[in-house]
């Protein structure tokens, strides 16, 4: 890959302004997820497991532990805390009695909804101005960042 950079501190200065800025569009992404939060009382575990619930109709405590790195214990009360919000339910499996299944009740599904709604809102208005070309360019050096991380991460695991 060609290095078209003057000096390695012209490289380095370049790279932090380029965090700088995803930082600062991150920030502006988690005030607005943080506003809806406190909107419907619920805290960021609970939101994250409404989206997993969502995505993964009729999942278990299990499954939400695994794909969210969250110990079982701490699964156990953010369900607690969500079907007393009467976002979620809990049903018997037919296969187990002893497992259940989660689902969204109405409200929890009508709130992640409007949740997911406003925030691809927000991510829609700071895109919006990009025209094609330069959000394809985006697209194309994000893709790399992210083979590059992956690369990184498989280094790192095999080391």
């Amino acid at each position: 890959m060609e290095n078209n950079f003057k000096s390695e501190i012209e490289k380095e200065n370049l790279i932090s302004n380029i965090f700088d800025k995803i930082e600062k569009i991150y920030k502006n992404f988690i005030i607005c997820k943080k506003k809806l939060i406190k909107k419907y009382n619920l805290t960021p575990a609970e939101t994250k497991v409404l989206e997993y619930i969502y995505k993964n109709k009729y999942c278990n405590q299990m499954s939400i532990a695994k794909e969210l790195n969250i110990n079982k214990s701490r699964v156990s009360r953010i369900l607690d805390s969500l079907i007393l919000k009467n976002y979620i339910k809990k049903n018997s499996s037919i296969k187990d009695k002893r497992i259940f299944c989660l689902k969204l009740t109405e409200i929890g599904e009508d709130i992640f909804v409007k949740n997911n709604n406003i925030c691809n809102d927000f991510i829609k208005s700071v895109f919006n101005d990009l025209d094609q070309n330069k959000l394809k360019q985006l697209d194309l050096c994000l893709n790399e960042l992210l083979t590059i991380l992956k690369n990184n991460d498989k280094k790192t695991t095999n080391n």
